[in-house]
């Protein structure tokens, strides 16, 4: 199956969840596309209205042509990340056709030696062990790779490969948003070079306040997702307090945790486009790729009762000893429950 008919197969079964793929190179369109649309229009006719009603009754340096150039440059980069960030594949992981074998236990030992035994669970839609800090949107329709939150301004998730892409957006706007309310000040006190109606001071008040209010907003947001960048620490867990009593595995100092957040992360091959040939012609290894970046995958069997009766469409969903990238444990050997950690 060639690269484009394999999209079409992942698209049409579902594979993808709600995601479609975009017009553009490696670009996906999620089943919020309007919310992406409606949030463009929100900066664009602001701004437009601004270049073409306001701008022009300006005097002295306010009508220099330069600022207008600027002004429309902060406009396009901003709309330029909005889309960027919002027709990224997040790290969408396929949903699976094989099964998840239930007779073991399957566990992640982080690299980090001071990280637990972290406990997989299999996710009931996607059919997968889903890799710890991934989390299945049901706006979305799957599972995504260290899913920070349902972005409710670009219409789709913000996860591994698409975080810093959304603090970029988040800062592009702020900045856009200061550069108008800095030229938004001006008609309050200074004279237009034109007469005017009030009608034009009271836009100026709109603009001017609709600017300040998008600023602080992405500011703090801004700062906020920084803050979970350089602690290694995605919204979920921040809000879910999942660190408030345990070390965090996952953190590396904050040097390395900004690394990853900039460099590694949005390197991550795109299990859609980059990785496409891998899941259809090896979806074993396919997985077993997406839980090796974690760490040592753990098996414990716990049940013998269904192992000789497995169907074939149901065979174990990794034979993980034929890769060699796991550990197994025995029934019988025991585990420090309390060193082991439920993944989100």
């Amino acid at each position: 199956m060639d690269e484009k008919n394999s999209l079409k197969y992942l698209t049409s079964s579902k594979r993808i969840g709600n995601f479609t793929p975009g017009c553009g190179k490696n670009r996906l369109i999620g089943a919020d596309i309007k919310i992406l649309g409606l949030s463009f229009l929100m900066i664009l006719i602001p701004s437009v209205w601004f270049v073409f009603y306001q701008l022009p009754l300006y005097e002295g340096f306010y009508k220099c042509f330069a600022v207008e150039v600027v002004f429309i440059a902060s406009m396009l980069v901003d709309l330029l990340t909005l889309v960027d960030v919002g027709t990224t594949d997040s790290g969408i992981i396929p949903r699976a056709t094989l099964k998840v074998n239930r007779n073991y236990n399957y566990y992640i030992e982080p690299r980090n030696p001071e990280g637990s035994l972290i406990k997989l669970k299999i996710c009931k839609t996607c059919h997968i062990l889903r890799p710890p800090r991934s989390f299945h949107c049901k706006k979305c329709g799957t599972c995504i790779e260290v899913h920070d939150h349902h972005c409710p301004f670009t219409g789709t998730c913000i996860g591994r490969r698409n975080h810093i892409k959304f603090i970029r957006f988040l800062f592009a706007t702020f900045s856009h948003g200061v550069f108008a309310a800095l030229l938004g000040i001006y008609p309050l006190w200074l004279k237009y070079n034109k007469p005017i109606t009030n009608m034009y001071k009271f836009t100026s008040v709109i603009l001017m306040g609709y600017s300040l209010v998008i600023m602080t907003l992405m500011f703090f947001f801004g700062m906020f997702h920084v803050h979970l960048s350089i602690t290694n620490v995605t919204t979920n867990e921040k809000l879910r307090g999942s660190y408030k009593k345990k070390t965090n595995p996952w953190d590396l100092g904050t040097k390395r945790n900004w690394h990853e957040k900039t460099e590694v992360n949005p390197a991550t091959p795109s299990s859609i486009f980059d990785n496409l040939r891998s899941l259809m012609e090896d979806e074993e290894q396919f997985y077993h790729s997406i839980l090796s970046r974690y760490g040592t995958l753990v098996c414990q069997k716990v049940s013998l009762s269904k192992s000789d009766n497995t169907s074939d469409s149901e065979n174990e969903f990794i034979e993980y000893n034929n890769h060699g990238l796991i550990k197994m444990m025995q029934s019988e050997e025991m585990i420090n429950i309390e060193s082991i950690d439920d993944a989100v």
